[in-house]
């Protein structure tokens, strides 16, 4: 039996113990990030975005690049994943535990909403930049 095949037979078992109820699928997001292509190019010279897998929603992913925050107090959290595809402004999402290890004020928002959030340091192997742009981020995904 492939994974495709016990795939189809849980979904069955669970449609049925729902009595035909549709089900919502619903994903989790954790600390990430977001660039766009002249950060990304900063960051990573000469190289383009590789696919790690793709997301829930249609057309982005996870990539193989990661990178490394650095707080105003010199913390440091590691192996953060870029998600792509970039966009036109580079953005940060953290918890907001992240931000208190971080000591940045981070407003809690929803992807996208960066006025007046707060900067952080970014550094990849080859540079560091600073990113205005650090949200909690205040969403659910279906």
């Amino acid at each position: 039996m492939d994974e495709n095949q016990l795939r189809a037979i849980i979904r069955k078992i669970i449609d049925e113990e729902l009595n035909g109820v549709p089900t919502i699928p619903v994903g989790v997001s954790n600390h990430h990030i977001h660039l766009s292509d002249a950060d990304f190019e900063r960051l990573f010279p000469g190289q383009k975005m590789t696919v790690f897998r793709q997301l829930k929603q249609p057309s982005d992913f996870a990539s193989e690049q990661k990178v490394t925050l650095v707080g105003p107090n010199g913390v440091e959290i590691e192996n953060v994943r870029i998600l792509g595809p970039t966009r036109a402004h580079s953005q940060v999402e953290i918890s907001k535990t992240e931000a208190f290890q971080l000591a940045i004020d981070a407003p809690i928002r929803l992807s996208g909403d960066l006025e007046g959030a707060p900067s952080i340091k970014v550094k990849s192997e080859n540079a560091e930049i600073t990113i205005q742009g650090v949200i909690v981020l205040n969403a659910i995904f279906i």
